[in-house]
């Protein structure tokens, strides 16, 4: 009995360690499926991560390659508007020239002496807000003069416009400049579009002929700015 006893506790002692290096066992096993599983968990986590933050990125770019191509075609299509709204008004604005300058009855020294001018506005709208300014020179020297006042300050689209001038010519004036006599000026107007416009005349009288000559320039369609702009 007392041979036996101690064989027993030993054995049972045996069965006890073995328990406790399974149970060990098994708990490691445990903890390496668990860390396994964590790592992949996080593999995984990082992966869709790294996917979500490429295609975050990309649907940037997309976006700002989106914006930039209708910022694109915004700025085109205002640059058309602009472009078609110009070549309107350019169309449709009012033209006015200087067609003919003539003295009314052949001109006489120490006297007055009346010019009468045609205008035409060749454009497909009126000429509104008409200004007239002129002067005459000989020799370099301004030659008296002024127009007369007359009603009216447009000049319709295709229609003539006649204008008179009264120039005051000094004793022996008429054949004393060989180059003869320059009559110059300006005509401002604006179109339906409010926008100011510019021409200028020049003539030259021609004694032996009694005609008006354009000169070789100043003749000009807003060769310069309005009068105060």
């Amino acid at each position: 009995m007392n041979a036996t006893y101690p064989a027993a506790l030993m054995f049972t002692e045996k069965l006890k360690r073995s328990d406790l290096t399974y149970e060990h066992n098994a708990e490691r096993e445990e903890d390496n499926a668990r860390d396994k599983k964590k790592f992949r968990v996080e593999i995984a986590t990082l992966i869709v991560v790294a996917i979500y933050a490429g295609l975050t990125a990309w649907q940037g770019c997309s976006t700002q390659k989106a914006a930039e191509a209708a910022k694109s075609a915004a700025d085109t299509a205002s640059s058309a508007l602009d472009e078609s709204r110009k070549a309107f008004r350019i169309e449709q604005r009012p033209y006015v020239t200087l067609q003919s300058v003539s003295f009314d009855s052949p001109p006489k020294s120490d006297q007055d002496n009346g010019l009468s001018m045609i205008f035409t506005n060749s454009g497909r709208s009126p000429a509104l807000k008409v200004a007239f300014d002129a002067k005459a020179e000989m020799q370099g020297k301004p030659v008296e003069g002024s127009f007369l006042h007359e009603p009216g300050t447009m000049i319709a689209a295709q229609e003539p416009s006649r204008k008179h001038y009264v120039l005051h010519l000094g004793r022996d004036a008429i054949g004393s400049d060989p180059d003869g006599m320059a009559f110059k000026g300006t005509v401002e107007y604006t179109d339906i579009f409010k926008e100011c416009h510019v021409t200028t005349f020049c003539s030259v009288y021609d004694r032996k002929q009694n005609v008006f000559k354009f000169c070789y320039s100043g003749n000009d369609i807003d060769p310069q700015p309005c009068h105060g702009n």
